[in-house]
């Protein structure tokens, strides 16, 4: 009895569905064409559960199950999807962008002045003796520096390479004294610093001036003991003294 009913229900049921299928699958009557037209701020007719503002598209067709107008053949469906397709979206340009400067060339510094390789001068020395100096070593750059300029400090000096030299002709009676180093020569045993005195002309000299000439020059490095050689002029002044000419 159970079997029965059971088969029954299911027989029932597909019958149903057969009926369901046969049904949806069925033509719907097309839908007349009618043409509305909106007037002022009147709302649109609706035909069916359509709004439209001119009027029905010939060849739509009403799904009742999506409640949306369904196509009928291509040519409507383009048509149709052209005119409810949105319109798309403006194409925002972006401002062009500043070119950025091209870089500034560089300008090489200048190179660092060479540091100075000759002091001279005649009253701006603290050293009132006269004498030669030989400085071979930092040590004793500074100590000569101190005593020499004693507010400033000691210029460099690549004692490696390099030596100091200098003349003092100590108090002289007027500006116009000078020493001046000419030269250094190597000797086979010895390296000679020539140096040359000059003195103003006769009837210049200034009285209650005095000056302390020097001249001080940085040379090669040597291992040779270092001499001083004291230059003659190349012309000697004629004095005349009691009618009788010195030379």
């Amino acid at each position: 009895m159970k079997f029965r009913l059971a088969f029954l229900l299911l027989l029932l049921l597909f019958a149903i569905g057969i009926f369901w299928i046969v049904q949806s699958r069925a033509p719907l009557p097309e839908a007349p064409f009618q043409s509305v037209q909106s007037v002022g701020n009147v709302t649109p007719a609706k035909v069916g559960a359509q709004s439209i503002g001119v009027g029905l598209v010939p060849g739509f067709r009403r799904d009742d199950d999506t409640k949306k107008p369904a196509l009928r053949s291509p040519e409507m469906r383009k048509t149709v999807r052209a005119k409810t397709s949105p319109a798309p979206a403006p194409v925002i340009l972006s401002p062009p962008t500043s070119m950025a400067p091209p870089p500034a060339p560089m300008i090489p510094l200048p190179p660092e002045p060479p540091s100075p390789q000759e002091w001279k001068g005649n009253n701006d020395s603290s050293i009132a003796r006269s004498g030669q100096i030989v400085v071979q070593n930092d040590e004793q750059w500074i100590r000569f520096w101190a005593e020499h300029h004693p507010h400033e400090a000691a210029p460099e000096v690549d004692f490696s390479q390099r030596m100091v030299v200098g003349v003092f002709l100590g108090q002289r009676p007027a500006d116009g004294f000078k020493v001046d180093i000419q030269g250094v020569r190597t000797l086979p045993d010895a390296m000679i610093v020539d140096y040359l005195e000059s003195a103003p002309p006769p009837g210049t000299f200034q009285i209650g001036v005095t000056a302390f000439p020097y001249d001080i020059q940085i040379i090669p490095r040597s291992a040779l003991p270092v001499k001083f050689n004291k230059l003659t002029p190349q012309y000697q002044r004629e004095e005349i003294s009691g009618g009788k000419k010195m030379l």
